[in-house]
């Protein structure tokens, strides 16, 4: 994985995010944050180098993990062994089964967007992954800077390692759903989190643009307004 400042204002707090597939921090820079630094990792075809998390917790008053798509399953796996680190520990739409047909994304989808992927089925990607007109043409306006070829690299490594993590060894304190979610079907998610904390969101699968700021992600006063009726 790959790593990056995102934010970086020296607060007193500090958020890690692990990024879905395809994405480096662009889409982000829209989000705002008065009390949070943001470290984002990304591009999970890139060797994982050891970021000192625990070393940043001697700098920070409290570290959080927010994970969104295929970054949940690679944040329990690269975190883990550091998770009593995070004072809070975020899933958005992902799982830790991350190619799979009843808990995942299906299988049969991530083989034939890897035999087929160019730019008009990455603009098809973006579409779903967006769902709303006005989320996808914010999102565009702030799309990630990596080209086709580097993306189609990124996906054939996820399928070549895909593996699966127990709900049980799960790290999450907070699991937040897409109920409109075509990329990781909501209905999967909900089979692999039944019984968890379960926040609902309203849209697709990408959120982001839901909220202002990161702040509204981590605090929980904040995180309810994004719940819809």
């Amino acid at each position: 994985m790959k790593s990056e400042w995102l934010i970086f204002d020296e607060n007193k707090s500090l958020i890690v995010f692990c990024n879905g597939w395809g994405m480096d921090i662009k889409p982000f820079r829209p989000l705002e944050s008065s009390n949070h630094d943001v470290l984002v990792f990304y591009d999970y075809s890139a060797e994982f180098k050891d970021n000192n998390i625990e070393k940043l917790a001697d700098i920070y008053n409290h570290i959080h993990l927010v994970c969104w798509s295929m970054g949940v399953f690679y944040g329990q796996k690269h975190f883990n062994e550091v998770a009593t680190v995070f004072t809070r520990k975020i899933a958005i739409n992902g799982t830790l089964y991350p190619v799979d047909d009843q808990h995942g994304i299906p299988d049969q989808i991530c083989r034939a967007t890897l035999e087929a992927f160019d730019e008009a089925s990455l603009i098809k990607f973006y579409r779903r992954m967006c769902r709303s007109g006005e989320i996808f043409e914010q999102f565009m306006q702030n799309r990630p800077e990596r080209s086709v070829a580097d993306l189609r690299n990124e996906l054939f490594e996820i399928l070549q390692n895909s593996q699966t993590i127990s709900r049980n060894r799960a790290i999450f304190s907070d699991i937040f759903i897409s109920q409109k979610d075509l990329v990781v079907p909501t209905e999967n998610q909900n089979r692999f989190w039944e019984g968890g904390n379960i926040n609902y969101l309203p849209g697709g699968h990408f959120p982001f643009y839901l909220w202002k700021s990161w702040d509204q992600i981590v605090e929980e006063e904040c995180r309810i307004a994004v719940n819809p009726a």
